[in-house]
């Protein structure tokens, strides 16, 4: 016969039990998301916010197409023109105190938030020494996972410090304290390149082929000293004042030299976002990282040109079918040029080998000349149709 303590016994294991269960499906889940990656769908681009891919290279396709889809929210990191100092300032707090004494101690008044994400947040604050308004990327180091506290922040600190290119976000200090990471930056008063196609739908192709060619300079200084983005999307695409484009979000960015033969450094790292993911990527497979970063310029171009995304990532197979078959719709209610498709199509192909260099695009027929009656799209694509600048000089780097 079970008594009452007995009964009070067994009755507080089951509550329990029935705590640490939740507990650690609620670690399993925290474990398979990290910050950084969006999505849209076909047919209207949407705000969600997915997560970014970060898979072991011992992981099965099965495991990396549930981790691309799984969602959380994350905000853009505004930027804007601001005239820059020579060096990137970095400092190192050695107690916890809050985010306003800490940036109020370097000359920064904090202000409203930005944007929130994951790991932070962005938030606005004046610059006493800038005389200007400046982002304020903030990483709180007690929920970032361990791989990203690792090996993904300190990458990317390292290398927003090498950039200087007026298409690029403009790094003015890192704060490092014990608890948090604070990146103060450019603000871009015009949002991001996915709020613009929101709020205005798609562009002209002439402003398109404008700000396009700006992302296409920014990705080439990059490749040209081995950096390669891997997370382009529209979200990291930002407009400042002017509307001129600011690359940011370098969290998964890397060196990848070529080797003593000239071939291609490999990566092991199936990071990004799914809608802008290359096909090698979403299989699994070792990639070049410039090639993934052609892949994920041409999905962002048929975005600018059409307002909806070119592949529906809602079901990921599915989108990878679609890519491998080459079908790639455009809607006949918007006129686009023939130019204009062929470099879209080029850089959505899914043979790597015939997959342009960022060189071969800033100097495609489309970028170089106004549109015109143009010649049959020659990439291996199937074209069905459906119903300034800014100052680089050297970062401030104290310790």
């Amino acid at each position: 016969m079970i008594t009452t303590a007995k009964l009070c016994l067994l009755t507080s294991f089951m509550l329990v039990f029935g705590h640490i269960s939740v507990a650690l499906a609620t670690t399993v889940q925290h474990d398979l998301r990290c910050p950084g990656a969006v999505t849209g769908h076909s047919g209207t681009i949407k705000m969600a916010k997915d997560s970014a891919l970060e898979v072991d290279k011992e992981s099965k396709m099965k495991y990396l197409l549930i981790h691309l889809q799984n969602r959380i929210k994350i905000g853009a990191f505004p930027s804007k023109r601001i005239k820059t100092s020579p060096k990137v300032e970095i400092y190192r707090e050695n107690m916890s105190i809050r985010d306003e004494d800490v940036l109020q101690k370097y000359g920064y008044r904090l202000g409203v938030t930005l944007g929130d994400g994951s790991y932070g947040c962005v938030k606005r604050a004046f610059s006493v020494r800038l005389e200007k308004d400046v982002a304020v990327k903030i990483i709180n180091k007690r929920v970032a996972g361990k791989d990203f506290l690792q090996r993904f922040l300190p990458r990317e600190l390292a290398i927003v410090q090498r950039l200087k290119h007026p298409n690029i976000v403009k790094v003015y200090q890192i704060i490092d304290t014990p608890d948090k990471v604070y990146t103060v930056m450019e603000e871009a008063p015009h949002g991001d390149l996915l709020e613009y196609v929101q709020t205005r739908g798609a562009m002209s192709e002439r402003r398109a082929r404008e700000t396009f060619r700006e992302l296409a300079e920014a990705v080439s200084y990059c490749h040209a000293q081995d950096i390669c983005h891997r997370d382009l999307k529209c979200e990291n695409i930002l407009l400042d004042a002017h509307g001129h484009v600011k690359l940011t979000d370098f969290g998964f960015a890397r060196d990848a030299p070529s080797d003593d033969r000239g071939r291609p450094t490999l990566s092991q790292t199936y990071c990004g976002s799914a809608a802008y993911a290359s096909p090698e990527v979403l299989r699994g497979k070792p990639y070049q990282p410039s090639s993934y970063d052609i892949w994920s310029l041409g999905v962002v171009l048929y975005i600018m040109v059409c307002g909806t995304m070119p592949f529906d990532d809602s079901n990921v197979r599915k989108m990878l079918r679609k890519q491998m078959d080459r079908k790639l719709n455009f809607s006949s209610t918007r006129v686009i040029s023939q130019e204009c498709k062929a470099l879209i199509a080029q850089m959505l192909t899914p043979d790597v080998s015939h997959r342009p260099t960022i060189d071969e695009v800033l100097n495609s027929r489309w970028l170089r000349t106004t549109p015109s009656a143009p010649p049959t799209c020659s990439a291996a694509w199937r074209l069905e149709s459906s119903s300034q600048p800014s100052t680089t000089d050297s970062p401030m780097v104290a310790r």
